[in-house]
């Protein structure tokens, strides 16, 4: 969807500005920055880099910046200009939001146990506080008993996602309690994690 998004922007960018007058340097730079988004959205998420981000950002920006200016310098209806405008905003707030959904907000830490050393997944500094997770000595009512619950749904090798728990759990619990409750397991070293944010799972660390 966000492919086909792209060449219809692009294309509607093509006809704004085939009424432009040929000597306007802007008409040029506009289609020039619009392939060249373009380009970078048909990539593939496997295929992206970090300088395609950054390229995608760039361009986003010139093409707005570019856009404001020419509504104002040229015979051309300003109206064009203007949807064209909330659009690639639009497309922009989407691609932040997009980004700020798939930031991996944990980090992966090494600590010696009897067994060897073990890989276990934890939150950063910054998660920390926006979880509001709760060390050991600051637990609520009923939070061990839902952590013995969570531990007996990984018995036996078993993954699971924060999902699949609120299900298991029903409305008594709150997504946002779940994931403070996995936090803490993880910090104590009885539970990891694999996958990205959304198709992230949970499993007992084997000891």
């Amino acid at each position: 969807m966000e492919k086909e998004s792209i060449e219809k922007l692009t294309e509607t960018l093509y006809r704004v500005t085939e009424r432009m007058d040929d000597r306007e340097a802007l008409k040029w730079k506009l289609r020039e920055r619009a392939l060249e988004l373009g380009d970078i959205y048909r990539k593939t998420e496997r295929d992206l880099t970090i300088r395609d981000e950054e390229n995608r950002a760039r361009a986003l920006a010139s093409i707005i910046s570019m856009l404001e200016l020419a509504s104002s310098t040229t015979y051309v209806a300003r109206i064009n200009f203007d949807v064209l405008v909330r659009e690639y905003r639009l497309l922009n707030e989407e691609k932040k939001e997009e980004k700020s959904e798939k930031e991996e907000p944990l980090v992966r830490i090494r600590y010696a146990s009897l067994g060897g050393d073990k890989i276990v997944v934890m939150p950063s500094p910054a998660e920390f506080e926006k979880n509001e997770i709760l060390m050991p000595q600051e637990r609520g009512d009923g939070q061990a008993e839902r952590q013995k619950r969570i531990l007996a749904c990984l018995e036996n090798g078993n993954s699971i996602s924060i999902g699949e728990l609120m299900q298991i759990f029903g409305s008594q619990v709150s997504e946002k309690t779940i994931q403070r409750d996995l936090n803490d397991l993880m910090i104590r070293g009885s539970v990891k994690a694999a996958g990205d944010k959304r198709w992230r799972k949970y499993s007992i660390i084997a000891s």
